[in-house]
């Protein structure tokens, strides 16, 4: 300051050293913490909350609005979602709740934008899908190539099931696999896991086409995975791949498993598993969660029990925005 009247802003400052200054930044975080408030009301709470993903399922990003919700931390502004993927077409039920999730700062940084995804958020698509009825998948021989070393015929499976042949000479053959639980997703700071539950059964083709079914087998896939970002990829390594298979019903009389169970080891070991590793080793580019309105840059991944942060900076181009 310069002038005759500079002793009387040094005061000024003097007095903001003291309980002035401390009740002057109450004051102001109270002030700005209610215009917040008040934005939130007028214009956050008027956003669009839920949003089609596909013709099946949807997402519901809600705000959850206790506590007060978005809210000012020392590092920028925090906002909390419900985060559950639902079934367009009904009511989805989806019995696993989130869990606390504590911001990254030192993975943070100087970047602008951290998200947050609970393991339960992973697991809800399964809930969606499974309410939806589409955790379902059949395999007949023409899901398969000619030179597969496993042929649905019972011709070819008489080594393993003699009954299946004997009561279904030279059928076809066909396998429904049904969800009976949605594939529940794990997080830890190591790797990732996913459990699934299905009920496979197959059915015998008959010369006439019509099918009969022949057993039912209880099936529980287990598997475990790391991912990480490689160069702007998204890549995933598929470590474990267990199923456990049990006899639920038999039209063919009560059978042992362990050479069915045999088989399942062979095709996950030596075909699945070489095949998704491939695909995770490829990964999925970063480029393709961007748009023309929004690019992601100096992004980190990293994982915590049962969440998994993501830093990255943003820009958002307005213009291509309003365009789009």
């Amino acid at each position: 300051m310069h002038g005759g009247a500079s002793w009387f802003y040094g005061v000024f400052v003097n007095l903001f050293k003291g309980t002035i200054k401390d009740a002057f930044v109450s004051a102001l975080k109270q002030q700005v913490t209610n215009a917040i408030s008040d934005i939130n009301q007028q214009y956050v709470a008027s956003f669009p909350v839920k949003t089609a993903v596909n013709d099946v399922v949807g997402i519901n990003y809600a705000l959850v609005y206790e506590p007060v919700n978005p809210y000012i931390a020392s590092f920028g502004a925090v906002t909390n979602h419900v985060g559950r993927f639902y079934w367009l077409n009904g009511t989805t039920n989806c019995p696993y709740p989130s869990g606390e999730m504590i911001p990254d700062l030192e993975q943070l940084g100087d970047r602008n934008l951290q998200l947050m995804a609970h393991e339960s958020f992973i697991t809800s698509v399964g809930c969606a899908y499974l309410a939806a009825g589409k955790l379902a998948l059949t395999l007949d021989q023409s899901s398969i190539p000619p030179n597969f070393p496993v042929q649905l015929n019972t011709t070819y499976w008489q080594f393993f099931l003699p009954n299946l042949y004997f009561k279904f000479p030279n059928a076809g053959m066909k396998f429904e696999v049904v969800g009976t639980s949605p594939p529940v997703t794990t997080i830890g700071t190591a790797a990732l896991g996913e459990t699934m539950t299905f009920n496979t059964t197959c059915y015998a083709i008959l010369s006439d086409g019509t099918t009969v079914p022949a057993f039912t087998l209880g099936t529980d896939v287990a598997i475990g995975f790391t991912v990480a970002l490689t160069k702007g990829n998204l890549t995933a390594n598929f470590d474990s791949f267990k199923v456990g298979l049990s006899l639920l019903a038999s039209a063919i009389g009560t059978f042992d498993v362990a050479l069915l169970q045999t088989i399942a080891d062979f095709v996950v070991s030596d075909i699945f598993m070489p095949i998704l590793n491939g695909y995770g080793r490829e990964g999925i580019p970063l480029a393709y969660i961007s748009s023309k309105s929004l690019t992601l840059s100096n992004t980190t991944l990293s994982f915590r029990p049962h969440y998994v942060v993501v830093s990255t900076d943003f820009n958002i181009s307005l213009d291509s925005a309003v365009a789009a």
